[in-house]
């Protein structure tokens, strides 16, 4: 994780996905707290975004959903057929990292997350 560090110090900007994998649209599992080290270390604030992938009726739309014993193929093959899917991202406020432990600021970006998306921190969405 140190690479990640001395890139944030060159100024690149970081994504991940901090569940570490995927899962049915309406739930979101736990996050990763070891990928938010880096910013901790680099003492870079943190920006969360909710993702949702909708339909023109605004509701989740099924071909984005990689799960179970989909193959990854499979997955794209879903998508590139899909008509209508948007990508909504929404930016939730940032979060200071300064003097933060790396679980609690996972819990605080999950938090706000679930929050967005609207649902319970510790249920499906």
């Amino acid at each position: 994780y140190q690479d990640l560090v001395t890139s944030i110090h060159a100024g690149e900007h970081i994504a991940f996905f901090p569940e570490g994998t995927t899962s049915a649209q309406g739930t979101v599992l736990p996050f990763h707290a070891n990928l938010f080290e880096a910013a901790i270390d680099a003492q870079v604030p943190v920006q969360p975004y909710a993702v949702r992938y909708v339909g023109a009726d605004g509701m989740p739309h099924p071909a984005v959903e990689y799960i179970g014993e989909m193959t990854f193929a499979q997955s794209m093959v879903l998508i590139l057929r899909a008509r209508g899917v948007v990508a909504q991202l929404t930016p939730l406020p940032v979060i200071e990292t300064t003097g933060m432990h790396r679980r609690d600021l996972a819990q605080v970006a999950r938090e706000a997350i679930v929050t967005e998306l609207g649902c319970g921190v510790e249920v499906a969405c």
